[in-house]
């Protein structure tokens, strides 16, 4: 279920795009539209994880997130 949302997002069910955006909510605590270090780590730490386990995780995953950005702009031509 969720492995078929992973793998196309735009295809979500109604309630896996409702949890996806309450969980985003959630965890977008100045309601900025985004999610920094430290809203991530206060939420995952919530559930029994290290600080520093956290930011971890949050660095990794944005710089994948930057390397998809860089590449799709280059495919597209935007760079």
């Amino acid at each position: 279920m969720w492995d078929d949302y992973a793998q196309n997002p735009e295809k979500a069910l109604e309630w896996q795009q409702r949890y996806m955006n309450f969980m985003f909510d959630l965890e977008d605590a100045s309601n900025d539209g985004s999610i920094d270090v430290d809203e991530f780590t206060t939420v995952c730490s919530c559930y029994g994880l290290q600080p520093s386990e956290c930011k971890t995780a949050f660095n990794k995953m944005a710089k994948v997130l930057i390397t998809n950005r860089r590449m799709c702009n280059r495919k597209f031509g935007i760079i």
